[in-house]
């Protein structure tokens, strides 16, 4: 084992314990808003355009925390980013809670949305200096499926909160898991920062040289990935636009209240879970080609949208059965491009900057989805939506599978698996 990667298993085992508690906390934190939508449409004197404008901002300022987060999150320590990050998300939790303010809500969870953007930078820095590049995928997976139960955490907390309380009380459980989860994060990554440190010494004392380390633009255009970006802007308005607008959908055609519309909805999240397995599975079919993988599965979700537009209102088991299939799509595309693309350039030191990149454009896409659908289902009504969805899905299909073959190139020239 080189001294690029600890050998110690205990140290890699708490990491990834560590990462995968993370998102469940964060999800907790995200994803309330989302979960308690239709809930709050109901009790406040909101909009739907004016509620989902709340979730744009929070989004757009996640990608923007994403973006300067990233480059500085292959500087400084992770365990000091992500400490920080999960009090000001409490905090912004606990104000959510409490104010009546439609002005206070928007600044909030902007706040929020920008102090959730050190993490996944973070974390994929951390699973990229503990393992070795063949050893990291099992741990990325773990926590890709960490960010699913978080979400599915989030969309269960509040369906109960939600029939026993109210919406609010949803932020103030969210507040008090960041709270005490930053305390249990910052005494328990201190083993990894001495293990990190005590590498990068003994490489120093070794003189191992470090190999070149150009922009992550470079990367990305080197490597054939420009139209990545695209695709990963598509993946995060169909991932998070059904996630956010999914309980109004059902609640809508369906006419259920508002808690009984997010407890149908939690079933998205968890089968999604099933997209990143069955993601790792086809790319070992496609010969390890990501970019393949996250084309076919963008076929898929384009045709359970199809069907769903020529079934919609007929069936709320159907209906949700189909959005849940295009999450889960979503999350194998979401495994390939967003985890699996950053790793590979693990050896450059590049990992959180390109994890920045991506995480950036997805959550762009995030943000226009949010505020976009609400304006767009008042205008034109769910229909119509369900068309959007499918034209970007197969937009998204074309961007990647157009990419494919220069990628596969890119990875035999560097020898990579």
């Amino acid at each position: 084992m080189t001294p690029d990667f600890p050998s110690d298993r205990h140290v890699q085992r708490r990491v990834t314990v560590l990462c995968f508690l993370l998102y469940l906390a964060l999800g907790l934190a995200r994803y309330n808003y989302s979960a308690c939508l239709s809930a709050l449409l109901s009790t406040e004197p909101f909009s739907r355009a004016a509620a989902g404008f709340i979730g744009t901002v929070s989004f757009f300022a996640f990608a923007l925390g994403t973006a300067l987060s990233g480059f500085v999150a292959d500087r400084m320590s992770p365990r000091r980013l992500v400490f920080a990050a999960l009090l000001v998300s409490a905090l912004s939790n606990l104000a959510f809670y409490f104010t009546r303010s439609y002005a206070v809500m928007l600044v909030v969870w902007a706040i929020n949305g920008l102090s959730h953007g050190p993490a996944f930078s973070c974390v994929m820095r951390l699973l990229s200096a503990c393992y070795p590049r063949e050893r990291v995928t099992g741990a990325s997976i773990a926590v890709q499926c960490a960010f699913f139960i978080g979400m599915g955490l989030a969309y269960a907390v509040s369906a109960l909160l939600i029939r026993l309380c109210s919406w609010r009380e949803a932020f103030l459980a969210a507040a008090i898991a960041c709270a005490a989860f930053a305390v249990v994060w910052n005494a328990g990554l201190r083993c990894a920062d001495r293990y990190t440190d005590a590498q990068q010494a003994e490489a120093v004392r070794g003189g191992a040289p470090a190999p070149a380390a150009p922009p992550a633009w470079k990367l990305v255009c080197g490597a054939g990935l420009a139209l990545v970006p695209l695709a990963l802007a598509v993946q995060g308005i169909l991932r998070d636009g059904v996630t956010a607008w999914g309980p109004a959908y059902v609640g809508d055609l369906f006419h259920l209240d508002a808690s009984l519309a997010v407890a149908a909805s939690m079933v998205i999240p968890f089968i999604s879970i099933v997209g990143i397995f069955a993601a790792d599975l086809v790319r070992r079919v496609l010969r390890g080609n990501e970019l393949t993988t996250a084309g076919v599965f963008f076929v898929c979700s384009g045709t359970m949208l199809c069907v769903l537009l020529f079934t919609t209102g007929k069936s709320l088991a159907l209906s949700l059965l189909l959005l849940a299939v295009s999450t889960a799509c979503m999350s194998a595309t979401n495994a390939m491009l967003l985890n699996a693309l950053p790793l590979q350039f693990g050896a450059y030191g590049r990992t959180g900057a390109l994890s920045a990149v991506f995480n950036t454009a997805v959550y762009t896409g995030s943000g226009l989805s949010t505020c976009g659908i609400g304006l767009f289902v008042t205008a034109l009504g769910w229909r119509a939506t369900n068309v959007l969805w499918l034209l970007l899905a197969a937009l998204a299909a074309a961007a990647c599978l157009l990419s494919a073959r220069r990628w596969q190139r890119c990875k035999a020239e560097r020898g990579w698996s």
